[in-house]
């Protein structure tokens, strides 16, 4: 009965051991310190930068990053949300003046038409403060989705650097009955 106490109880030493090892499930895995960028600051303390953060050009870019451009997703996001929700709501509206006018002069699609529709709308009836600021807003989401795109976001991101990568070919030469082989071998 000890002897199977004591079994299990290195057992569940080991598992418990083997548990602690393992991350949470909302915890991020450890980082080897070869993934980690370690920095000697002024003082001589140790400083870790992030894996990524924005550029700053007083800054500079420190030893072992290097400098990304990608599209600016606020702002590609913010005018894709904007726009796109006001041409659904026009869609709609149009929609409506199709479903519900009788008169042919009054079921004039325009209103399907992105950023223009409105302003075709309103040379067509009259002016409308609605329509003015459905046309100005749609107008302003496609320049913020054009603006994320044109002038991308400048990050500073970590690369880190692998072993050194080496290729060593040798030749082979093996006599065989009947003949010989003549070949190369090699790691990388």
């Amino acid at each position: 009965m000890k002897r199977l106490l004591s079994i299990t109880a290195a057992l569940l030493a080991f598992v418990a051991k083997d548990a602690s090892a393992q991350p949470s499930p909302g915890e991020k895995p450890a980082r080897s310190p070869r993934e980690i960028p370690l920095f000697q600051g002024p003082d001589g303390a140790l400083l870790t930068l992030p894996l990524t953060f924005p550029y700053d050009p007083d800054v500079g870019v420190p030893p072992g990053y290097v400098l990304r451009e990608r599209v600016d997703p606020g702002w590609v996001t913010a005018g894709a949300l904007t726009f796109g929700t006001l041409w659904v709501l026009s869609g709609i509206v149009a929609s409506v003046q199709l479903a519900t006018s009788s008169r042919s002069q009054d079921s004039d699609p325009v209103l399907f038409i992105p950023v223009a529709g409105p302003f075709v709308q309103m040379a067509q009836r009259g002016w409308s403060s609605y329509v003015l600021l459905d046309g100005l807003a749609q107008t302003a989401g496609v320049a913020m989705i054009v603006r994320g795109i044109v002038w991308p976001q400048k990050l500073v991101r970590y690369q880190p650097r692998g072993p050194a990568r080496t290729l060593d070919i040798q030749p082979i030469a093996a006599p065989m009955a009947g003949g010989g082989f003549v070949g190369l071998s090699g790691t990388f």
